[in-house]
């Protein structure tokens, strides 16, 4: 009788999430069921969304993720959401894909409950405003005018050039490939780009994925690559002002000592002229279909659409399908798979940092440059920095890195590959920082593991950045995203 009773309390259905989840929960037949908060329909409908994008047979799993934060901070409201954009949403940091998700409910069941053609008709808008914005790029500014104008759909937008005088170019960049650029790409797909890439550039040039693919990540959602020349040696110098400052009102009337022209490099022909990556990087992948639209641009980077390459030697991606389907249109693409592309171009000294800074995560990224804030420095893409003042201070630095570090800083206006200072991109020079009392050095960090030595940080895999393997080590959270910094949302 007992056996009986245990084997029961086994297959009982309260028991088996948490024993296909792996978690240790302990059941109390007598405990009172939890009572449903005023959400339980939307949640619901959130759990049964996440359900079905696991169910697929390739799921997306930044999509799940989102579904399950979203669904655990709505559980938490105790207010009755009205629309998907009440400010309590946007209090719990809950992205815009859900936001729609939940507006598109709300918007069904006014279908479902509307009493005449005018009801029907109102809420029919509401839901094409909804629809477009799944398109990356059309807000809902955008998606109104469209709806006024008379479209109503997807399908209309990509079968007609009527709307496409009212697009940017980057939506339709966006329209062009809405069935490529939110799915992800494997960790073979990446490495398959990043072969094609090598084999159409010089040898000289080295290629490195980062990104997701280095955290070991089986789905990424963007492709990053880091490229590097033996010529590309001169190192932009720090705009910032220190963070020692003790006088922050003199740091507030100081930060904007450098003109705007100082503080960033403008993408002009004649920059483009002086930079590798715009005169051989890009018209080489371009001119081998490698790489297609141009969706941002920098000096030093590119963010754009790349196709993936074949498999089977027929130049058709494993899918072979069409971003708009069999609709005859301009926007139509040719069969193959395309994913979304970051080239970085970064120079030789810089490659240690570049790497921490491009493989992550986010948040790993903001408390190392915290730490690095915390010790008198600055932590960016292009180096590990540490302020050198002109004359000695009154009060003491910050705490310092190493001392092999701190006795290894260098001038910096643009630092080369041989240590001889050089002009730096963007036109700052020492004069402009030394009205401050100072300038900026670079420590030596010639390799990733002297950036983590020098913040005081044990070396991390790459496989563990991030904040989840972080934060048992340090009770310092950093701020929580209130965007997404996906291309795709949801």
């Amino acid at each position: 009788m007992l056996f009986r009773h245990i084997l029961n309390t086994h297959r009982s259905p309260t028991l088996l999430p948490s024993l296909l989840l792996g978690r240790h929960v302990r059941y109390n037949a007598t405990q009172t069921p939890l009572a449903k908060g005023p959400n339980e329909e939307i949640l619901e409908m959130l759990r049964s969304e996440r359900d079905a994008e696991v169910n697929r047979t390739h799921p997306n799993p930044f999509k799940v993720t989102a579904f399950s934060n979203a669904i655990e901070a709505i559980a938490q409201i105790r207010e009755t959401i009205k629309s998907g954009d009440d400010l309590v949403l946007e209090r719990k940091g809950i992205g815009l894909g859900i936001k729609n998700r939940i507006n598109h409910y709300f918007v069904e069941q006014d279908l479902t409950l509307a009493r005449n053609y005018d009801q029907r008709q109102d809420a029919l808008r509401r839901r094409a405003v909804i629809d477009l914005q799944k398109v990356p790029g059309i807000g809902r500014v955008k998606a109104q005018a469209l709806v006024d104008a008379g479209c109503w759909n997807i399908a209309s937008l990509i079968r007609s050039d009527q709307y496409h005088s009212v697009l940017t170019t980057q939506q339709k960049i966006c329209l062009k490939y809405i069935n490529h650029l939110d799915k992800t790409a494997s960790p073979e797909q990446a490495e398959k780009v990043l072969e094609t890439i090598k084999s159409s550039i010089s040898p000289q040039y080295e290629a490195v994925l980062a990104g997701e693919y280095r955290r070991g990540l089986s789905d990424i959602s963007t492709i990053v690559i880091m490229l590097l020349h033996p010529s590309y040696v001169h190192v932009p110098m720090p705009t910032e002002l220190p963070p020692i400052f003790e006088d922050r009102a003199t740091l507030t009337k100081r930060k904007n000592i450098l003109k705007k022209s100082e503080r960033c490099s403008s993408l002009t022909k004649a920059a483009r002229k002086t930079s590798l990556l715009h005169t051989e990087v890009l018209p080489s992948l371009k001119s081998k279909e490698i790489i297609f639209e141009t969706i941002f641009e920098t000096l030093s980077t590119w963010t754009g659409v790349v196709k993936i390459p074949s498999t089977t030697g027929d130049g058709v991606g494993a899918s072979g399908e069409s971003s708009a389907g069999s609709v005859a249109s301009p926007l139509k693409l040719p069969p193959g798979e395309y994913r979304r592309l970051v080239i970085h171009f970064m120079p030789q000294k810089s490659q240690s940092t570049a790497l921490v800074a491009l493989t992550g995560d986010d948040d790993l990224n903001r408390y190392m440059r915290k730490r690095a804030e915390r010790k008198g420095m600055l932590l960016n893409e292009h180096g590990l920095w540490k302020w050198n003042f002109s004359e000695a201070p009154k009060e003491p630095e910050a705490d310092s890195p190493n001392n092999e570090h701190s006795n290894a800083s260098e001038p910096s206006a643009g630092v080369s590959a041989d240590g001889v200072a050089s002009a730096a991109i963007g036109k700052v020079d020492n004069s402009s920082l030394l009205a401050t009392g100072g300038y900026w050095g670079m420590v030596k960090t010639p390799e990733e593991a002297d950036v983590f030595k020098a913040l005081e940080m044990q070396l991390i895999d790459p496989s563990k950045r991030n904040w989840g393997f972080l934060s048992g080590k340090s009770k310092m959270r950093p701020k929580p995203k209130t965007f997404s910094s996906s291309f795709v949302g949801l």
